[in-house]
């Protein structure tokens, strides 16, 4: 998966992981004003947006802190492309699991 880790080829895979990000952006966006028209972001409401973007971030961050604990415990193996898959014989662990336990407070 990638360049091996010596000496040297960190710098290289940071400039590397740096432009591929770039890429990335700059591909969203143009696949943004393709689908949206240019400049289109001008008239919408890009605060509540990213609020909402925000959200999404962090339960994926929430996702893969239980993944990789999970793992690290063993119950889950590492598949390669992000994925982690269950070890055998706990295909349906989790699956009653109580995953947000706060209260929830009713929206205003």
């Amino acid at each position: 998966m990638g360049q091996p880790i010596v000496p040297g080829n960190v710098d290289n895979l940071i400039e590397t992981a740096n432009t591929a990000f770039e890429q990335d952006c700059f591909d969203r966006h143009a696949m943004g004003e393709k689908k949206y028209g240019d400049g289109t972001f001008l008239d919408k409401d890009t605060i509540r947006m990213a609020m909402d973007e925000a959200i999404d971030i962090a339960n994926y961050m929430r996702y893969t802190y239980v993944k990789l604990f999970l793992m690290r415990e063993g119950v889950m193996n590492w598949e390669g492309d992000g994925v982690a898959k269950p070890r055998e014989g706990m295909e349906n662990m989790g699956k009653n699991a109580v995953f947000l336990p706060m209260q929830r407070r009713p929206r205003e």
